[in-house]
């Protein structure tokens, strides 16, 4: 089973404009309305259920949207477990208009309680001997939870799971300098710089930064260069895996697509090298659609058949 974890889902709204001005009164019609449940980890399970491999997201919800994510992840056929928790969930939204670059409006989300981060990692413990890989995906919410990125490292550790981290921000520098083992994470170049605390602008650099981080006891560094494509850093070296260039409409959730992909295929195959490049094709894939992260795994295969590398 692969088991995806988001710290900070969100109920995410896409509208499809023609124009956009602030201060003015824009109406919508449903047909430019898009609503599906989002968050990192949400996502990435949702392209890797496209695959054979068994998956279900673990997430909180609040009381008052919980039977509406309950109900759409249903619809949008991402087997989850849900956790209750009173702080609502928070709402994000992307702005799409022709011709023009994406705005996205993302709220940082309400802290959580104690009891939340405890009630997740006793749901791990039952989870993680039938899980395959564990991924966390996303940032938690501000000024909360202080160390439970840890925890459920040494669990992941305990139950010598392999553990995938897409995340940044506090929790996830703490987890790195923690130097607990982590199979693979998943920077940005922004997210890389940060974490090393140096600027990122040439492809000796990005190689420099994979090195540092590959020294926080890390397996993988999959590094995402947005449209160009992504690396694989390991003991073995480091290779650049190119993405094919698409018309691209939204690039919001093509790192996530692209978790789920990678982390579907090396499950079914062991082999990273696949993995990646299945990644890679499900991040164009994505940024050639309006809804986040709603690839197909057909739609991932003929564009790896457009690109020579199936």
């Amino acid at each position: 089973m692969l088991l995806f974890i988001t710290p900070n889902p969100c109920v995410e709204r896409t509208y499809l404009l023609d124009d956009f001005d602030c201060g003015n009164v824009h109406r919508v019609p449903s047909a430019k309305v898009l609503l599906n449940a989002g968050g990192k980890g949400i996502n990435a399970a949702r392209v890797a259920s496209q695959f054979s491999a068994k998956v279900l997201s673990l997430c909180w919800i609040g009381e008052t949207q919980y039977d509406w994510f309950d109900r759409q992840l249903d619809k949008e056929k991402v087997p989850h477990e849900l956790i209750r928790v009173s702080p609502e969930t928070r709402t994000c939204i992307n702005i799409l208009r022709r011709g023009n670059p994406k705005t996205e409006i993302v709220e940082a989300g309400l802290p959580l309680p104690q009891s939340a981060g405890t009630q997740l990692l006793e749901r791990l413990k039952v989870l993680l001997p039938q899980a395959s890989l564990l991924a966390v995906c996303g940032s938690y919410p501000p000024a909360c939870l202080d160390n439970h990125l840890q925890e459920i490292a040494l669990l992941a550790q305990k139950y010598q799971v392999p553990f995938l981290v897409d995340g940044k921000g506090k929790s996830f520098k703490q987890l790195l300098e923690s130097k607990l083992p982590l199979w693979a994470i998943k920077p940005n170049i922004d997210e890389a710089e940060e974490l090393i605390g140096k600027s990122i602008q040439t492809i000796e650099e990005e190689h420099n930064a994979i090195k540092v981080l590959l020294r926080y006891n890390v397996q993988h560094v999959l590094l995402s260069c947005g449209k160009r494509g992504a690396y694989l850093g390991n003991a073995d070296g480091i290779t650049f895996f190119d993405s094919p260039k698409v018309p691209e409409i939204s690039a919001v959730g093509s790192g996530d697509s692209f978790v789920g992909a990678f982390c579907a295929q090396w499950a079914l195959t062991g082999d990273l090298q696949n993995a990646m490049r299945y990644g890679v094709a499900a991040g164009a894939v994505n940024a050639s659609q309006a809804k986040s992260a709603f690839c197909t795994k057909a739609e991932i295969n003929e564009q790896l058949t457009i690109s020579n590398c199936l």
